[in-house]
């Protein structure tokens, strides 16, 4: 048996069209019940082997077993997806993104049906379970990243470096245009000193 850290989002690689259409399927929340995945590849982690005709166990939107099918039953009252032919992944990382599509921008106060469709749609439908923000603004990734962990909204663990920073007078036109357009201070330092007084508190 092979241990899973319990993830909301599962990773698919079989080409396009499964792909489209596992996004198509998938729920605005984590789907209550029991879900089975049966018969495909799967690969459990980069440095473990493939398991063929694997079985994935899903309750309640967790991941609650995962193994060969001549070690893992399938519960009686599970809901059958057959995936014969398909590749199975744990989850891919995304090591470089920037959580700014206008609809990811307010995570405080959005509807969360409108953070999922965004974080869908950029992310989770292409099967990254997690991501790194390279920069953002600190306040909205941690409250997206507090909504997404007590499962508000169905979305990826994020890390994140918090608030970009430029040298006085650096900072690239797309980006001036973009934080001026909505609303964000003047992210250019000229010292050390004071790029280190906007950091108020470590991120948790």
């Amino acid at each position: 048996m092979i241990n899973w850290r319990p993830y909301l989002l599962i990773g698919w690689v079989v080409g396009l069209g499964f792909t489209a259409n596992a996004s198509a399927q998938h729920p605005k929340s984590p789907a209550p019940g029991t879900i089975a995945i049966v018969g495909a590849r799967m690969y459990p982690s980069p440095e473990a082997a493939a398991i063929d005709d694997s079985v994935v166990v899903i309750r309640n939107g967790r991941i609650i077993r995962a193994g060969s099918r001549s070690n893992t039953p399938v519960p009686p009252d599970a809901r059958v997806t057959d995936a014969h032919g398909a590749v199975l992944t744990a989850g891919f990382w995304n090591n470089h993104i920037h959580l700014m599509p206008p609809d990811l921008l307010e995570a405080a106060t959005e509807k969360a049906d409108t953070l999922q469709a965004a974080l869908q749609a950029m992310l989770t439908r292409w099967g990254f379970t997690t991501v790194f923000d390279l920069a953002s603004s600190t306040d909205n990734a941690l409250t997206l990243r507090r909504r997404i962990n007590s499962g508000e909204v169905a979305g990826p663990m994020i890390l994140t470096v918090g608030d970009p920073f430029f040298p006085q007078d650096g900072t690239p036109i797309y980006v001036r245009d973009f934080l001026k357009e909505h609303g964000w201070i003047n992210e250019e330092v000229s010292r050390p000193a004071r790029r280190a007084n906007w950091i108020a508190a470590p991120m948790a």
